[in-house]
Parts: C-alpha cells; sequence; structure tokens
C-alpha cells in the first residue's frame, strides 16, 4: 500500500530535516526537503536565491516544487515559510499528513542566532525574528494534521511520536 505523504512543517530551527532524516530511516521511506530541492533545481542557495529574486519569487518556486514532488510517496520537509501561502496550505492537507514541529521561540532562537545560511533570521534581531514567529504560528496550526511539541524531546523521542500518532 502506497502511503501518503508526510509534510513536517514548522518555523525554521524546529528540526525539520534533522527529524525527517530520522523518520525516513525508520520508516523505510525517502525523505525530500524542498529546500535542498529547489538549491539543486535552481543552481544556488536559498540566500542567493533571495537575494537574486526575492522572496515572492522563491514562494512560487516553492509551490511548483511542493506539486511535483506530493506525487512521490516518503517525507517532505519544507521550508518555514511554506505555510504563507493558503494554496500551499491547502495542497498539504488534501494530498498527505502535515506535522506541525512546534516548538517555543526561547529554544528556537538559540539555534537560529548567528546563523548566516537563513536570509530571513541573518541581519535581523531577536525581537523581529520573534514577531515572524508569532505571525506564522497560526498558521501552522490551521495547516497542522498533528501538533507534536518537540521543545525538550530528543529526535528520538519525537520521531516515536509521531510515528504512534501517524498510526492513530
Amino acid at each position: 500500500m502506497k502511503m501518503k505523504p508526510v509534510f513536517l512543517i514548522g518555523f525554521m530551527g524546529a528540526g525539520k530535516t534533522t527529524i525527517g532524516q530520522a523518520l525516513g530511516a525508520r520508516l523505510n521511506k525517502p525523505v525530500y526537503d524542498t529546500d535542498q530541492l529547489i538549491e539543486r533545481k535552481y543552481g544556488k542557495s536559498i540566500s542567493k536565491i533571495f537575494e537574486l529574486y526575492g522572496e515572492q519569487e522563491f514562494r512560487k518556486m516553492e509551490t511548483a516544487l511542493l506539486k511535483e514532488i506530493t506525487e512521490k510517496s516518503g517525507i517532505i520537509t519544507t521550508g518555514g515559510g511554506i505555510i504563507l501561502t493558503n494554496e500551499n496550505r491547502e495542497w498539504m492537507k488534501k494530498t498527505g499528513d502535515v506535522i506541525f514541529l512546534q516548538c517555543d521561540f526561547s529554544s528556537l532562537w538559540e539555534r537560529l542566532e548567528g546563523d548566516h545560511t537563513r536570509p530571513l533570521v541573518y541581519h535581523r534581531k531577536k525581537d523581529e525574528v520573534e514577531s515572524l514567529y508569532k505571525n506564522r504560528l497560526p498558521l501552522y496550526l490551521e495547516s497542522a494534521t498533528i501538533t507534536i511539541d518537540t521543545t525538550d524531546k530528543t529526535v528520538e523521542e519525537t520521531v516515536d511520536e509521531i510515528i504512534r500518532r501517524l498510526n492513530g
């Protein structure tokens, strides 16, 4: 039986890529990272794409890719802003299980502070990034079919909970 895609959503630094890799290994399913696939397809880093084309163009690339990869069964780790368009939120809910990896902001900030690879964090103050987080939070919650608080959990504990909740 073909498993429908499992989308991991959450703010930057929530652990989507790390948890996605571990979940894929446990379930013996391929893992597709939307940011990595965009970088490969366009031959540029996400930071460079933002710099050259802007966030709006990046979001269009992200939506097109999202529709391409949901043809595949597996774990799909997404960029933190994938939930910004209604089209993406509806598409993920319609085609798969959407798991929101929720984490408190102070833990996220510890992981993000000084990360030059994240264009929406680099050169911003903590309160600016926290405002971005608070603005996106309702969209993550609206998009999710399952919400998991990862704040004090190990990768293994998070993966165990995802599997348990997917098996309902």
